[in-house]
Parts: structure tokens; C-alpha cells; sequence
């Protein structure tokens, strides 16, 4: 999706600082299509990453790696990914921001039906009180992809 290095690292820099919702959606909306779905493909990828390990173990790894390849970081991001919790607060603003786009371009509905897949291998190796949350994303996604 991203040219491993510099576009990488500034794309993690930012998906790791704290941003406000309301204000967020608004930069959102000025992206183009090919951007949004450059940034959602890569925020579902990273979902997938986190749906397959140990989140802490995937974030050591990274900063490891990162660390051997000697890429320059600020002391706040650390050469972290962002974690999945936050991933998931940017998919949200993303999709709530293109929720047309989303609903009327093939390639962000299979994006869309990819984050569920995603979402749902994620949510199955948590604990189980979070059950609750596949069965509310089954819904939502016959509800969506049957519109």
C-alpha cells in the first residue's frame, strides 16, 4: 500500500496522536477517493495484522525492526504502529466521513466487507465478553451489504 520508510513512518506518526472526531471528519471529507481508500486499505491491513497475533508482541516487533533499519523518531511515537483500539477509531472517522463513497464505490465495498472480515478474526481472539460485538457486527454487515 506504502512505501515501507518515510510514508510509513509519517502515516504511523500520525494514526498514533490523538485527534478529535468532530474536527477530524471535516479534514477527512477534503481527501480524494483514491486517498480514502489508500488509507482505509491501509487501516483494514493493519486491523488484519492485529486479528493474527499478540498486539504487544506485533508493536515490539515493528519497533524493533524499525529500530535495526535506524529510522529517525520523535520520543513520542516511538516507531510504534498505532494501536488497535486507535485503528479503530480512525476506521470509524473514515467511515462515518465517506459513508457515500463507501456505500457507492465497488472497490470500498469490498474494503468495507474486508474491515468486517477483519474486525470479526480480531474480535474472536479477545475475550469472551466481547462475544456480544461479532454478533452486532453480523448484523450490521447483512444490514449494509443488503442496502
Amino acid at each position: 500500500l506504502l512505501r515501507q520508510g518515510a510514508d510509513e513512518y509519517l502515516l504511523n506518526s500520525i494514526l498514533v496522536t490523538s485527534f478529535s472526531s468532530r474536527f477530524m471528519r471535516g479534514a477527512l471529507r477534503l481527501l480524494n477517493r483514491d486517498d480514502v481508500l489508500l488509507l482505509l486499505g491501509y487501516l483494514v491491513s493493519l486491523m488484519d495484522i492485529y486479528s493474527h497475533s499478540e498486539e504487544k508482541q506485533i508493536q515490539e516487533n515493528y519497533s524493533a525492526r524499525k529500530d535495526s533499519q535506524k529510522v529517525q523518531s520523535s520520543k513520542s511515537a516511538k516507531n510504534l504502529l498505532p494501536s488497535s483500539d486507535k485503528i479503530c477509531e480512525w476506521l470509524n472517522v473514515v467511515l462515518n466521513a465517506h459513508m457515500l463513497l463507501i456505500a457507492t464505490d465497488q472497490r470500498a465495498s469490498l474494503l468495507l466487507e474486508k474491515c468486517f472480515e477483519v474486525l470479526k478474526n480480531y474480535l474472536s481472539i479477545k475475550p469472551t465478553e466481547l462475544s456480544g460485538i461479532l454478533q452486532l457486527i453480523d448484523r450490521l454487515q447483512h444490514r449494509i451489504m443488503k442496502e
